[in-house]
């Protein structure tokens, strides 16, 4: 039987390397637009995001709802992933818990961090408490490291803790990212995504505090809300912590939603060459009673007419067709769904 389940295995995913190729063989250009459809429903009032997307998506999204005809706007989405991504230049800073002040003595600050390269040189951060006393710095590994800070002892108490990320920098190929998991205050581990970190982001024009909450959902809805969405328009689905088919389960909570709430149908937005994926597997999810549109919004990362061009691109492009083949002849919803 195990044999037997390896070689359906090896057949699978033949078929779909052989099915990539014919899309690629197809042009670059067919493949994208295929998976990147639009698709909207004119007589539907209801609009889906997904959390997920980025603030440029965001803010496409803000302008979909507000030119079209809807009354509700509805993000889905679970937990942060394992890992925050400070793409720009600027400081994460943590309120600690009252109960955590005093339990310092004796303990270095952790900060399990990485960071990605330009031009042979890493991330880097300054850490510092209390707002102003200095504990220390360091350039970042390309793997996820735990980095000790002793600590002082004349600090008595943590109030706050501040990451200053300060060397940012993209160019055509690469981009300088810190990426943080949690930090150890005393003998407590705090992760990112506990609700108490807040992201102050410098821009070139303006400075913005982003607080970070636990899901993909929330943190998509506090950004539409700052976009100008009214609050009382927004619904917030979120949905269990997975480690596989997280559309299939952020779907899945977004039908139990949808039920109780008689809609029965929407338009669902989502990014670049991931849409027509999402698309189907909201399909699988929500079953024939539920009429589904889609909006893609462009990937702005790269361009969309010459993304054949870089390396990172084309593995990102053909790894979503091939994903999308899976989703649509090999993945069926479990039958609890």
């Amino acid at each position: 039987m195990h044999h037997k389940k390896s070689f359906l295995s090896i057949r699978k995913w033949l078929f779909i390397s052989a099915a990539v190729l014919v899309f690629f063989l197809m042009g670059a250009s067919s493949i994208r637009i295929f998976l990147s459809p639009t698709k909207r429903l004119k007589d539907t009032s209801v609009l889906v995001i997904e959390g997920w997307i980025p603030d440029y998506a965001l803010k496409e999204a803000v302008q979909e709802f507000n030119t079209h005809n809807y009354q509700r706007l509805i993000t889905t989405g679970g937990p942060l992933v394992t890992d925050y991504r400070a793409f720009i230049g600027g400081k994460l800073h943590f309120s600690i818990p009252d109960s955590l002040h005093k339990r310092v003595s004796g303990h270095p600050l952790l900060v399990q961090a990485q960071g990605s390269y330009v031009s042979g040189e890493s991330a880097h951060f300054t850490l510092w408490v209390n707002d102003t006393v200095y504990i220390g710095e360091t350039f970042t590994s390309n793997r996820m490291t735990t980095y000790r800070f002793p600590m002082d002892s004349c600090i008595t108490e943590v109030k706050t803790v501040h990451i200053h990320f300060d060397n940012d920098k993209m160019t055509r190929t690469q981009d300088r990212d810190l990426f943080l998991r949690n930090i150890t205050v005393g003998r407590t581990s705090i992760r990112y995504n506990s609700g108490i970190m807040l992201y102050e982001q410098h821009w070139p024009d303006e400075v913005k505090n982003i607080r970070i909450l636990p899901t993909y959902a929330e943190n998509a809805a506090a950004d539409l809300i700052r976009l100008g969405i009214d609050s009382s328009k927004i619904s917030v689905v979120t949905s269990l912590p997975v480690h596989t088919h997280k559309t299939f389960h952020a779907a899945s909570a977004l039908k139990t939603y949808l039920l109780q709430q008689q809609v029965s149908s929407f338009n669902l937005l989502s990014v670049g060459v991931h849409t027509r994926r999402s698309w189907l597997t909201y399909q699988k999810a929500l079953g024939n009673t539920f009429s589904i549109g889609i909006i893609s919004v462009e990937n702005k990362t790269y361009d969309p007419d010459y993304w054949w061009l870089k390396k990172n691109i084309t593995k990102g492009v053909l790894r979503e067709a091939a994903k999308y083949l899976y989703i649509r002849f090999w993945f069926s919803p479990p039958a609890q769904a």
